[in-house]
């Protein structure tokens, strides 16, 4: 039996989230297939397949649109990933609304906006679904971020040092001046504890980096866990983020309690290995490519069969 085909279309995609999902699904799935398609290139050289405007020249890939063209007329589901809202096309190609659709949220933009923004896409979605459990408001569906446990997966730390690890793309959000302000308090505490930060590098270089972190922290601003903590579990790293989701293998903190959390995880190594342990088990059982192709095939057969929601 053919498999039922998928089009994915997304503007920024930010962290390549949505690719991944792709990657996920056309890797593992034997009931769909799907195509990706950006608007934009990725400002950190994220991998993508089919970007729509050329990041150099600014113009348009025709070849790209003529596929996007073909691909629209072809598919049996539309999935579109966009913080603000449904797109409904590009150029001369419009996608057919009454095509089962899928919509994906995640981000600062709909937790501020998700009431405005249900508005405007209410009866041409039907299947709603967010990257993490803050964002859902009403009947929106959790897929988390996904990662390929395959390619990324813990190397052997060091044991003459501990690492601590911050990405900060987003300093405000992300609370990026006390978690500095509470790992130099630890830096100077212990002379074995050393800073391995990432900012504005390109992706592939940013994503090495991490394998060698001990620990990770991510942000506490905002009640969830993000993609750049799930890259860090999946390298093993403990990883600490400000969420009450319940999340095993995600150590919640604040701006209060970070610096005795930090001292627990340097001065006790059972501790650490333990958070690490299962910082690594919560990631292949959440997040690896299986598991969100199994959550993805359930959320295009809802697609098929459920009416567009008002």
């Amino acid at each position: 039996m053919s498999k039922k085909k998928v089009l994915f279309i997304t503007i920024n995609d930010w962290a390549n989230s949505g690719f991944k999902m792709t990657e996920a699904v056309n890797r593992n799935s034997e009931k769909y297939e799907v195509k990706y398609f950006a608007l934009n290139e990725h400002p950190f050289g994220y991998k993508r397949d089919n970007v729509l405007i050329d990041k150099i020249t600014g113009q348009i890939n025709h070849q790209v649109l003529n596929e996007l063209e073909d691909y629209s007329d072809a598919c049996d589901i539309i999935h579109c990933k966009e913080n603000s809202g449904f797109v409904g096309g590009f150029e001369h190609v419009s996608f057919d609304l009454g095509k089962p659709i899928v919509q994906t949220f995640g981000g600062s933009v709909y937790r501020s906006h998700h009431e405005d923004i249900r508005k405007a896409v209410a009866g041409i979605v039907n299947v709603f679904t967010v990257t993490t459990p803050d964002l859902i408001f009403s009947n929106e569906t959790l897929v988390p971020f996904a990662i390929d446990t395959e390619k990324y997966y813990p190397v052997k730390k060091s044991e003459d040092c501990i690492i601590i690890g911050h990405s900060p793309t987003n300093a405000e959000i992300k609370g990026t001046n006390e978690i500095l302000e509470a790992i130099a308090n630890i830096t100077q505490k212990y002379n074995h504890v050393f800073m391995n930060m990432q900012h504005g590098l390109a992706y592939y270089y940013a994503i090495e980096l991490k394998r060698i972190n001990h620990i990770f922290i991510d942000q506490f601003k905002v009640n969830a866990y993000g993609n750049s903590a799930v890259e860090a579990m999946a390298y093993g790293s403990a990883v600490l983020a400000g969420t009450n989701s319940g999340a095993e293998g995600v150590i919640d903190f604040n701006a209060e309690s970070l610096i005795d959390e930090l001292d627990r995880l340097v001065s006790d190594k059972y501790y650490l290995s333990e958070r690490q342990d299962e910082s690594l088990a919560h990631c292949i059982k959440t997040h690896s490519y299986s598991v969100i192709s199994e959550k993805m095939d359930k959320i295009y057969d809802r697609a098929l069969i459920e009416e567009k929601i008002q």
